[in-house]
């Protein structure tokens, strides 16, 4: 039975506080989102095989990265990824297709936002804008011939396949 008189008013009143609440509660810093936001996860390999480029876009409330990240692992099968908490830095993406991060190849998954910057905050904190793409590129850090002759150079950052 739908509501009616007094049961509507107050139906009515009900989700203008909640609006309210979650205008004053958003300027707290607490996510508070009530429209959907069209987000896309672009992804490039062009470090070590399998080498692929490729994006897909998902369309939800406002909400952290990694939640846009799980829902598009599950509408898109050529999306999987695997994150990890690193210390008290957060949780930050760790594979992607079976393509992993590894400390002793000096390669790392990098976000970048649409203008190209680095994102330098984990992915349960950072919440995208409408109409974003987020960029995971593979990145390594390690020269071709690090260890040539008689020691190794140190390792200077190298981005393979900017695009």
């Amino acid at each position: 039975m739908p509501p009616t008189g007094t049961s509507l008013t107050m139906a009515r009143f009900s989700f203008i506080i909640v609006i309210l609440m979650c205008f004053h509660v958003h300027e707290a810093k607490v996510n508070c989102f009530l429209s959907d936001i069209k987000v896309t996860i672009k992804v490039e390999n062009q470090v070590k095989p399998p080498y692929f480029t490729f994006r897909t876009t998902v369309e939800a409330p406002r909400q952290p990265l990694e939640n846009f990240l799980l829902m598009a692992a599950g509408r898109d099968s050529r999306f999987r990824f695997e994150s990890k908490m690193i210390d008290d830095f957060g949780m930050f993406v760790t594979a992607i297709n079976g393509v992993r991060a590894d400390p002793l190849d000096v390669t790392a998954w990098l976000p970048f936002d649409r203008l190209n910057r680095q994102l330098t905050i984990n992915i349960r904190d950072y919440v995208p804008q409408d109409m974003e793409t987020i960029v995971f590129r593979f990145y390594s850090f390690a020269e071709p011939d690090d260890c040539s002759g008689s020691g190794c150079r140190t390792p200077r950052a190298r981005l393979v396949g900017n695009g």
